[in-house]
């Protein structure tokens, strides 16, 4: 039985017995107690699980004065039927069983609009009391005034999260959103074709003209961490552009180039689904792409897929920008220490590792053990990022240098003007 089945049955026999107190009230667990949980988590059950939940012996049980329910509503981003996805329902279903005082109202928001859409309405006054993102958007929705500061009602509570994650959504000593998983990209492999992943740039370059294939998302995130491999970087640690750095950052837009040249060719996809679609047929070997497809790679590979850190270049391991998913509280709302209840619920060590089993997730929690190869992987990848400033400096970076990647690998311009004309044009931005 799966880990995260084996979870919701155990957290529906375990509610019951901690409702036990001194005046009891014999009730029986029946059948009942499971419905709530959706048909694609229990269906695998074995028949004689649920036959024994619903044959467990009676258990003594107060009944507990009916509280008002609390309607929460919180969006989230993830692919419609990804593995995050039914996780989350999985998670919410699970939480429903333990918290009964809380109606949580899930909205799927799509991924390009969620940050725009929360900022404009949060600032009117509406929005939803909560949702769930990548710290993207961190620092501009603090500046903007639109999320609510979660100090008081988080103290004492993150004690068992990872102090980077903590730092990571700390802003001016206020801490604003519960941590649930770092993000970092790192290289997919299909050990059928590659039997040991490529661990430096050159043994990359290497296999690709061996015929290996590579899918490339050529963009400003996917590749960010090729910068530090070759002895670039974009900021100094007081964000000021770092153009000193500008010929190993023009050494990395060089080596994707090499890669789209090369005898055998590396893929680059523009568009990031067909990049997935390519790597899950088996069209390409290899892809740099991030935890949240981790659950939907493993469908259609099975144990035949591999996760590794990304090739290190001459100069240092290759650093992606490291995010912190989050659970965020809107300014606006008056239910703020039910939306904070409902966070710490769903980032607690059991849903941790519900979320880790389902989707992939790399957990905060210092108290989850990481079993899965996959999860390692990525937390190993993690630790060798460049942690996501929550600076207006930032903003600059992807205004200029995103462009470059179309100059460099569309139209074929020279590297080294090319990022000399992105920094130079981050300095103008950013005056530094």
């Amino acid at each position: 039985m799966r880990g995260n089945q084996r979870l919701l049955m155990a957290a529906a026999i375990g509610s019951m017995v901690l409702a036990a107190c001194a005046a009891p009230t014999p009730i029986t667990i029946t059948k009942e107690v499971i419905k709530e949980v959706p048909k694609e988590v229990i269906k695998e059950v074995p028949k004689e699980v649920i036959k024994e939940v619903q044959s467990t012996v009676i258990v003594q049980a107060t009944a507990v004065p009916k509280k008002d329910v609390v309607e929460v509503t919180m969006w989230h981003a993830f692919g419609t039927g990804s593995a995050e996805e039914k996780a989350m329902a999985s998670a919410a279903a699970y939480m429903a069983q333990i918290k009964p005082e809380y109606k949580l109202k899930i909205v799927q928001i799509p991924f390009d609009q969620i940050y725009k859409k929360f900022e404009t309405e949060a600032a009117a006054g509406a929005g939803p009391d909560m949702f769930i993102a990548p710290d993207d958007n961190l620092g501009d929705e603090v500046r903007g005034k639109v999320l609510l500061p979660l100090n008081d009602l988080l103290k004492g509570k993150l004690d068992n999260v990872s102090p980077v994650a903590v730092k990571a959504h700390t802003i001016d000593g206020k801490q604003w959103a519960i941590p649930a998983t770092f993000k970092a990209v790192a290289l997919y492999y299909n050990t059928d074709k590659v039997k040991e992943a490529p661990k430096t740039t050159d043994d990359l370059l290497k296999a690709v003209k061996a015929g290996a294939k590579i899918g490339i998302n050529p963009n400003c995130y996917h590749n960010f961490g090729f910068y530090g491999a070759f002895g670039g970087g974009i900021y100094d640690d007081k964000y000021n552009t770092a153009a000193d750095k500008a010929e190993g950052t023009t050494a990395a837009f060089q080596f994707l180039k090499d890669l789209k040249t090369a005898d055998g060719a590396a893929n680059f996809f523009d568009d990031g689904g067909k990049a997935d679609a390519a790597f899950r047929e088996g069209k390409v070997d290899m892809i740099i792409n991030g935890p949240w497809v981790l659950g939907d790679y493993r469908k259609d590979l099975g144990a035949k897929l591999g996760v590794a850190i990304m090739p290190a270049g001459p100069k240092a391991a290759a650093n992606p920008l490291v995010g912190v998913d989050g659970f965020f509280v809107n300014a606006n709302t008056k239910k703020a220490a039910a939306a904070v209840d409902i966070a710490l619920f769903l980032t607690s060590k059991d849903s941790q590792k519900l979320f880790m089993d389902v989707a992939g997730w790399v957990p905060v929690r210092t108290d989850v053990e990481i079993t899965d190869t996959g999860v390692k992987g990525f937390a190993a990848q993690a630790a060798l990022g460049y942690n996501r400033p929550q600076v207006p400096e930032l903003g600059a970076y992807w205004g200029n240098f995103c462009g470059t990647f179309d100059e460099v690998l569309k139209k074929g311009d020279d590297p080294a003007a090319a990022v000399k004309k992105a920094y130079d044009g981050m300095k103008k931005a950013n005056n530094k």
